[in-house]
């Protein structure tokens, strides 16, 4: 049986930094913690609506404790439960979420392949006799399929997404067969087998986009490109976001003409979506031009969306990117500082901060006392899942 590994309580990060650079900060900032909040499900709610990742993740400690999944449980009896294996799949989230790829790994080895008799229904018939079939959420395999690559492990993902893939159309094909899913004769109704293969239909695409990202994350995009076609046939209500992703593919392998194409294919398709059509198609222009070198035409087409959506960060970002490549380096902090004056809660978004702190190193020999203030706007705002590393600070000299 699985138990919780990683038992030691993990601490706010923005808090250390504080500690760091700005000690008499540090006293003064309020996060919630697991002592603040109801101790259940509805308490790892408000933590994670809070931004705050790390007191969740010890909220999760205490409930697996309370089912038997604790600290030192790891091997020895206990009993799963939808809720426990939701907990688990909450847990192993909130730690890939927070980039502690080998806390999520290392806690997730337990449950093997996931095939366990002990994870179905059908061994516990006194609790549950009615019901059949696998209590791990769907999600939690794809998670543990996933986290592989996130260390390095690309093949090792490739191969648990492709196993997971033909479990799920050996279900389809089931299900088209006019059987259930698990392949019994057991009596179904129309309505129900039709709702059943929307549901594993929308399963199948969410695998593809997982095998989509972790080959994009190995930068092999000529096989990006092929699963992309899949999901293009597959996916009939994203045909316009699915070409404009091929269209950026194609600009990653420099052939632009491609990428035009496909972004052309977009543009149809978008002119009956609205605002977020015409942004979509915006920024498909921006980085055609970004990719011929034309940035004042960049800069124009991210201004444009910018105006659309005044508080989007990606546009913001973008336009000040174009500044940078055009040699107008104080213009583009300008920007940055302005609109994060303006929206403090931008500062919450880390390639924004990231991008900001990037230019102090360039412009200024202040640079750790303008990231200081940043770090002050961020411990106003920021909950204790928040990023630090986007903030460029290195430990403070004693």
């Amino acid at each position: 049986m699985p138990g919780v590994i990683i038992d030691e309580p993990q601490m706010d990060p923005v808090r250390a930094l504080l500690q760091e650079h700005l000690v008499e900060e540090a006293s003064s900032r309020r996060t919630l913690t697991a002592d603040d909040v109801p101790q259940n499900e509805e308490g790892l709610k408000q933590l994670i609506g809070a931004q705050c990742h790390n007191a969740a993740i010890n909220l999760t400690t205490r409930l697996l404790t309370s089912v038997g999944q604790g600290p030192g449980s790891g091997g020895h009896p206990s009993r799963h439960s939808p809720y426990s294996l939701q907990l688990w799949y909450t847990r192993l989230a909130l730690f890939a979420k927070q980039r502690k790829f080998a806390y999520a790994e290392v806690e997730g080895d337990a449950f093997g392949d996931l095939d366990k008799p002990d994870l179905f229904y059908e061994f516990y018939p006194d609790t549950y006799p009615d019901k059949r079939g696998s209590m791990v959420p769907f999600a939690m395999r794809l998670l543990l399929a996933e986290l592989p690559q996130f260390q390095g492990n690309h093949c090792t993902s490739l191969n648990a997404l492709y196993k997971l893939l033909n479990v799920v159309h050996r279900i389809l094909g089931n299900l088209t067969n006019g059987i259930s899913e698990d392949g019994s004769l057991l009596d179904m109704s129309e309505q129900l087998r039709q709702a059943s293969m929307k549901l594993w239909e929308d399963r199948e695409c969410r695998v593809y986009f997982a095998i989509l990202n972790c080959v994009l994350n190995q930068k092999d995009y000529v096989v990006a490109i092929k699963v992309a076609r899949i999901l293009l046939e597959k996916n009939s209500g994203r045909k316009a976001q699915l070409h404009s992703a091929i269209g950026r593919i194609y600009l990653q392998l420099g052939d632009v003409d491609s990428a035009q194409s496909h972004f052309h294919k977009a543009e149809a398709l978008y002119h009956s979506m609205g605002l977020e059509g015409r942004l979509e198609v915006l920024i498909n222009k921006g980085m055609m031009a970004l990719a011929e070198n034309s940035y004042s035409e960049a800069y124009h087409f991210y201004e444009e969306a910018s105006k659309l959506q005044p508080k989007n960060p990606l546009f913001i970002n973008n336009m000040a990117v174009c500044l940078l490549y055009l040699g107008r380096l104080s213009e583009s902090v300008s920007l940055l500082e302005t609109a994060m004056h303006g929206d403090p809660v931008l500062c919450l978004h880390e390639g924004f901060l990231f991008n900001v702190c990037t230019l102090y190193e360039l412009q200024s020999s202040e640079a750790v006392t303008k990231k200081r203030s940043m770090l002050r706007l961020v411990s106003r705002h920021a909950g204790d899942g928040f990023n630090v590393a986007s903030l460029k600070l290195q430990p403070a000299k004693t």
